[in-house]
């Protein structure tokens, strides 16, 4: 009995923390392939858009990881598949900062990272800047018009 109640509480607590995440900080809501349009024809529905975000990996042959902040100081981590896409919960908060890192080489001079400030209800990817040759993000059109 005590070994049920012990199991259950661990499962609770994993639950809550999401396995070392802040549970103050943005969750991930849903994960679902891209079924091969465009990206301004992700639409996620009206309702679900205006509470939360949306963050695309275009890249058809790599995952990418990233972390996401309401205060620069907490992040959770999180990657996309190569074609997934996320649905991001902000706790009724207008935005969060996402933070993309690229490693270069194995020195500390070889890791690049942007941040930038994320708005509910916009839709997001995260693309290889050929030109700076780093992760970047970029807005996207949610909806085919």
């Amino acid at each position: 009995m005590k070994l049920r109640f012990a199991l259950i509480g661990w499962l609770l607590l994993v639950g809550v923390c999401g396995f070392g995440q802040s549970a103050d900080q943005p969750q991930r809501l849903l994960y679902f392939p891209d079924t091969g349009r465009s990206f301004s024809a992700l639409d996620p529905g009206e309702e679900i858009l205006q509470r939360n975000l949306l963050i695309s990996n275009q890249a058809a042959g790599y995952g990418v990881s990233f972390s996401l902040s309401f205060d620069k100081e907490a992040w959770n981590g999180f990657a996309l598949g190569p074609r997934y896409s996320s649905i991001f919960s902000l706790n009724g908060k207008e935005g969060c900062f996402i933070r993309v890192r690229t490693q270069l080489n194995a020195s500390p001079d070889g890791l690049l990272e942007v941040v930038y400030f994320l708005i509910r209800g916009k839709c997001y990817s995260v693309y290889w800047n050929s030109a700076m040759k780093r992760w970047d993000l970029v807005e996207n059109a949610c909806r085919a018009d």
